[in-house]
């Protein structure tokens, strides 16, 4: 099995943090969209895994 790696860079992480009395990064409860949302989050504020998912490695095993 080949190695996992991921990185980013620091300078996205300022980009991604919320500016005081911004509202949060997310979409409006509508039932089950806090599903939706969740995924939404990980991927803005983890982004190594965004990453991973736009370069489309996960699909090529």
């Amino acid at each position: 099995m080949g190695m996992l790696q991921m990185t980013w860079q620091p300078s996205l992480l300022k980009s991604l943090k919320r500016k005081h009395g911004a509202p949060p990064l997310g979409l409006r409860n509508l039932g089950n969209t806090c599903y939706l949302n969740s995924v939404l989050q990980c991927l803005t504020y983890t982004p190594p895994l965004a990453n991973f998912c736009l370069r489309f490695l996960h699909s090529s095993n």
